[in-house]
């Protein structure tokens, strides 16, 4: 992902500022008491029915209030962003990343208000730490005090302020970033950044193992990388015949919703095609195992109160005539489709063909 401006520097290096979803707190779990023996038969060991939080600490742990209130330079309270409906946008919940965000206000987003994040990933590659820092503009790169893998980023410009700071710790990937909204001393703001980056690395030093992933008990849809994974232009040309697709953007690079990509290691994709004559678009997606996602983001939906339930896709569907959007729950995963203005039956047969290939078997 690439910084230009105080902008990027928000929507993609300091990722944490605008695609966070929530402060989240995760404990670690509670020992098991010793009981009595017994006669009766044990019980069936109960299999968690969703992805879960893999990061042993919480974000009061990471940050105190005071803390994120000196980062922000203005008091500031715990918020939940506003996250796009998009099953790659919930790709850091599905590894279990720890994600915190504090807001000064609460109802406002970037870069209206100023604004503290963290995120803690579990499993990140040293290939993905390195291909986001090789993306950024190296002038505004600085090495940072823990070793190889960490630097601190700072960029300052007409909407505010935004540093912030990344490293590989213990098993653990930890982004944090500060944006201040107006014109703030860039040396105040980049030694505010330093000291949450000490404040931080200091909990994830000492942190224990993540737990391991969680899976589905029973089989998942498959995972997708590249467009073709989802419909081939064959597949696409089909059911929207008249002119060779193009696909304008996907998942990665600038355009990721993920951090750190975690969407690869889960296998989860997006990607957008267009006609060549501009007459339809067309986007795909997909998170394995990420059922649980999809009623928490259709209840973020500006046009909820226009949803139809669709029989006979997947294991179930919903429908969003405003947009064009279709969300599948299906073999534990959810998938999505996108066409604003095409008609529901042309949806449904792209979605079918998205199914197969994705290895549903209804």
């Amino acid at each position: 992902m690439r910084s230009k401006s105080v902008a990027s520097v928000a929507a993609v290096a300091l990722a944490t500022v605008v695609a966070l979803t929530g402060c989240v707190s995760a404990e670690p779990p509670a020992a098991a008491h010793a009981s009595a023996p017994s006669q009766t038969a044990k019980p069936t060991p109960t299999v968690a029915s969703a992805p879960s939080v893999r990061v042993p600490t919480t974000c009061d742990a990471l940050v105190p209030r005071d803390a994120a209130n000196a980062a922000a330079a203005t008091p500031v309270l715990p918020s939940t962003p506003r996250r796009s409906p998009l099953p790659v946008a919930y790709a850091d919940d599905r590894v279990g990343a720890l994600s915190c965000e504090w807001k000064a206000d609460v109802a406002a987003d970037w870069p209206d208000t100023s604004i503290v994040g963290i995120t803690v990933i579990p499993d990140v590659t040293k290939a993905a730490f390195d291909e986001v820092r090789n993306g950024s503009i190296s002038s505004l790169v600085r090495p940072g005090k823990y070793g190889a893998d960490s630097y601190t980023l700072c960029e300052f410009g007409g909407y505010g302020t935004a540093c912030s700071f990344s490293e590989l710790a213990n098993g653990y990937a930890v982004v944090g970033s500060i944006f201040r909204v107006g014109k703030q001393e860039d040396s105040t703001v980049s030694a505010a950044n330093d000291a949450l980056f000490d404040r931080v690395h200091a909990v994830a030093a000492s942190l224990a193992p993540p737990a391991a992933r969680w899976e589905p008990a029973s089989a998942s849809i498959r995972g997708a990388s590249t467009c073709d994974d989802l419909a081939t232009i064959r597949q696409i040309t089909a059911v929207f015949p008249g002119t060779d697709p193009n696909e304008y953007r996907s998942e990665g690079g600038e355009d990721a919703y993920s951090t750190l990509s975690t969407a690869q290691a889960v296998g989860s994709y997006y990607c957008v095609l267009a006609g060549s004559d501009g007459t339809w678009s067309l986007q795909l997606a997909v998170l394995p195992g990420g059922a649980s996602y999809v009623h928490t983001a259709e209840q973020s939906r500006a046009d909820l109160a226009s949803v139809q339930s669709i029989a006979g896709v997947g294991d179930s569907a919903s429908y969003f005539p405003t947009t064009g959007t279709l969300d599948i729950v299906a073999g534990n995963g959810w998938v999505q489709l996108e066409s604003k203005g095409a008609p529901l039956d042309k949806i449904k047969a792209m979605a079918a063909t998205v199914l197969t290939n994705l290895g549903y078997a209804g």
